[in-house]
């Protein structure tokens, strides 16, 4: 979403109030001369209000919304990490049944391989969890542009030989 205001410095913090108030987090912020860009996390129930609340700060000159399906992502995730606890527990359960130091070692350098994979996709899942538990907004705040005198006279120049050319 990008945004037109008078006052860039004053509109940002009401931004950051309103993200605040909707439970949300500003991750990232970067300010470039007169204009500022941000990156917004909010808890996606209340992805639609917060978005209306920013537009009334100023102008919206831009808004778009997109969605990811992680349906797939997370099935096939709960899949692996299925199988991987399997066989974590298939080796924990062979290790029991080990007479040999050779075979002790083999099964315990295998468990800590599995063991890192289950800890790998948990932190996977969890991430998963979070991303769709939270939207990730892209918000612009743009200084308005005032034009001068001769702005004015090259807008009405441009706007005149448009309607030469264009009649609808």
């Amino acid at each position: 979403m990008t945004i037109e205001v008078r006052d860039v410095a004053a509109v940002a913090l009401q931004m950051e109030r309103v993200v605040a108030e909707m439970g949300g987090l500003v991750t990232t912020k970067m300010q470039s001369g007169e204009d500022a860009s941000y990156t917004l996390s909010i808890p996606a129930p209340r992805l639609d209000g917060m978005l209306d609340r920013l537009a009334k700060l100023g102008k919206t000159t831009s808004r778009s919304i997109s969605a990811r399906d992680v349906t797939d992502e997370a099935v096939d995730l709960d899949a692996r990490l299925n199988n991987k606890r399997a066989l974590r527990d298939r080796l924990r359960q062979l290790l029991g049944t080990t007479t040999t130091l050779q075979e002790v070692l083999t099964l315990e350098e295998h468990l800590a391989r599995v063991q890192a994979e289950v800890d790998m996709l948990e932190a996977q899942q969890k991430r998963l969890l979070s991303s769709v538990e939270m939207s990730h907004v892209d918000f612009w705040i743009r200084r308005q542009r005032q034009l001068g005198p001769l702005g004015y006279v090259f807008g009405g120049l441009w706007w005149g030989l448009k309607k030469l050319f264009v009649w609808r």
